[in-house]
């Protein structure tokens, strides 16, 4: 489903161009290339890290891994990838979607135990669906 979006395609694509191969004989026994292939999403501005010029100069003195700026090709893709997700979750499962915030402090989440003692698995319910 996710895969007949063009952008998906493409991003697919680019993945697949990336493969390395064990033997020109077996493609199958290839391995990612995962360098080379965030080397490329990154000059095709599909994401940039951000803050990444202010991590770079000598007064930096926070920490920003893990947060990401999308450019046009990485907004269609997340675009495409949440228009999926909705169609399935929201509209065939009945779920109720929230917008909540992304960065949550993490003394919220010791007081709350999701450091401590919580998982996090998405599982359906046998008896109910």
């Amino acid at each position: 489903m996710l895969q007949s979006h063009p952008t998906c395609q493409t991003t697919l694509g680019l993945a697949s161009t990336y493969l390395k191969h064990g033997s020109h004989d077996d493609p199958k026994d290839g391995t990612f290339d995962q360098p080379l292939f965030e080397s490329v999403m990154k000059r095709r501005f599909f994401f940039t890290e951000s803050f990444e010029i202010n991590r770079l100069s000598a007064n930096f003195k926070g920490d920003n891994r893990g947060l990401f700026d999308y450019g046009p090709p990485g907004c269609a893709l997340q675009v495409n990838i949440v228009d999926v997700w909705r169609k399935h979750f929201v509209m065939e499962k009945n779920m109720l979607e929230l917008d909540c915030t992304v960065i949550t402090p993490e003394l919220a989440l010791k007081t709350s135990g999701h450091v401590d003692k919580f998982a996090d698995w998405m599982c359906k319910d046998p008896a109910r669906g």
